[in-house]
């Protein structure tokens, strides 16, 4: 045996004394018999777990490219949606302001109030007029004996109609352009048109029956209102020749004059000026000298004539560089006539003597002359009397004196501007939203005063005579906005007064 075994078996015997001392030998015995036993203990079956069916993987779309397909972005195709809704809505918009052409009913244009109550307006009115109302008109007017003191009393007593409340008395939907009054003579009937076409009614004698109220309460009665959508575009002028009350003439920027016969209801061509139906020359003022002629202003500077009696012939000229906006005739000689323009100028002509103009080339009747503003002029007027109202932008109203017009004949010229005879200062600076302030005179006024009416930008109307006296300056509580279409009736001292929101102030 070498050393190293010795060494060896001398280390296993020194180890085995040891562990005898520490008594380690029978505790190693029992881990070696516990371990035995883990080992021989039989395991127990392990539970199946009842495993859910998954579920099958929601298939979604590829993501593709639309630009490698050939295919536009989703948001071209966006715009190219908006842009085809947009331009429909703008067809849509169109097609609502082309000319209405041919004859129309009533019944199919009603945009306020219902066709019953419409046809029982129309119907009354109708009836209600006659020529003879005029003649009648026409005599007490020239044997009344002119009071400037009484008439200025009766103007001033003159009161707001109040049995409806004038926030409620709303003829047309629309800014009004221009408001009057019928010639009938037992009853106020206003007739307004708006910006969009709409020609308004309103009996103010009737009434209609509202909704019914709670608790059983009587239904509201309202104002006896009803419109028709007799145009594409603004009505610029309600026109009726006296001798024929039941004929209503409208002219529209849609270019056409339309004639409204209140004993059949409905409303026919009485001319259309040639242009683009959605680009028409708008008609901007409109006078019936007598029943069968129709002289007429264009939004171009143009004037024209028509003969009732021979449908599609008429003359024009052009007689201002722009536009029209009112124009009168002497109705003691009714070829001469007076326009008013943007272009700062009014201008007094006689249709009886036509010649070619050397600058135009184009065949104009003859100027006797012209008056010049500051600014644009809004309209001319020609009184009974032989008087011209002219106002504009330079916040002055105007009177001049012609009498003698009717002596003028082809060799007749200024070569100076006319002078105004009265002058009066006038705010007209009506902006955006309020519609262009214009004095009329009141046409066959019984008292035999002549006089005119123009809106207040302070909300009142003021009545001033011939001679730039003030008559009256109307104003009240109810009245909340600027009446800035006005007319006196034809004969009687009944004004009325229109609001840009179609608001109606009657003064009776």
């Amino acid at each position: 045996m070498s050393e190293l075994e010795r060494q060896r078996q001398a280390n296993i015997e020194r180890n085995k004394e040891l562990l005898r001392q520490l008594e380690l030998a029978g505790m190693s015995q029992n881990l070696v018999d516990d371990v035995k036993k883990q080992a021989k203990k039989p395991t127990k079956p392990r539970t199946k777990v009842k495993r859910e069916p998954k579920e099958a993987p929601e298939i979604v779309p590829r993501r593709k490219s639309r630009r490698l397909e050939g295919k536009k972005a989703e948001f071209d195709q966006v715009l190219d949606e908006q842009r085809v809704k947009l331009e429909q809505e703008e067809e849509q918009r169109q097609r609502e302001r082309d000319r209405v052409e041919g004859e129309i009913k009533l019944k199919d244009v009603v945009k306020k109030g219902d066709w019953e109550s419409a046809i029982n307006l129309l119907s009354d009115l109708g009836s209600k007029v006659s020529q003879g109302d005029y003649f009648d008109i026409v005599a007490r007017t020239n044997d009344a004996e002119p009071d400037i003191k009484k008439a200025r009393e009766e103007l001033s007593n003159l009161s707001l109609f109040e049995d409806f409340d004038p926030s409620g008395v709303k003829i047309t939907q629309e800014r009004v352009l221009y408001a009057g009054l019928h010639p009938v003579a037992d009853k106020a009937i206003v007739l307004a048109g708006d910006k969009y076409g709409e020609l308004g009614i309103w009996d103010s004698s009737g009434s209609i029956e509202g909704e019914q109220g709670e608790d059983d309460e009587e239904p509201e009665k309202l104002p006896s209102i009803s419109s028709f959508k007799t145009h594409s575009r603004g009505i610029a002028k309600i026109a009726i020749h006296q001798s024929r009350p039941q004929s209503v003439y409208t002219a529209s920027y849609d270019g056409s004059i339309r004639c409204l016969d209140l004993a059949t209801q409905s409303s026919t061509e009485a001319l259309v000026i040639d242009s683009d139906p959605r680009n028409p020359l708008g008609v901007s003022d409109v006078h019936l000298p007598n029943p069968n002629l129709i002289y007429y202003t264009t939004l171009e500077g143009g004037f024209g004539t028509q003969d009732l009696r021979t449908k599609g012939k008429h003359s024009q000229y052009q007689l201002h560089e722009k536009k029209i906006g009112g124009f009168g005739y002497n109705p003691s000689k009714d070829t001469q006539i007076v326009t008013a323009s943007l272009d700062r100028t009014f201008k007094v002509w006689d249709l009886r003597y036509v010649k070619k103009d050397p600058e135009s080339h184009s065949m104009v009747p003859h100027l006797y002359g012209q008056f010049e503003s500051r600014l644009s002029v809004s309209c001319a007027d020609w009184n009974s009397a032989g008087q011209i109202v002219v106002n504009g932008y330079d916040d002055r109203i105007n009177i001049l004196d012609f009498t003698n017009a009717p002596k003028w004949d082809e060799s007749t010229s200024f070569d100076e501007p006319f002078k105004p005879q009265y002058s009066i200062k006038h705010n007209c600076q009506t902006g955006r939203w309020v519609s262009i302030l214009k004095s009329r005179w009141h046409a066959h006024p019984e008292d035999n005063i002549q006089k005119f009416v123009i809106a207040n930008m302070s909300r009142f109307i003021d009545v001033y005579s011939s001679t730039g006296q003030q008559l009256a300056h109307l104003g009240h509580e109810l009245m909340t906005a600027v009446p800035a279409a006005t007319s006196f009736h034809p004969s009687r001292n009944w004004l009325v007064g229109v609001s840009a929101s179609g608001k109606a102030y009657l003064w009776t």
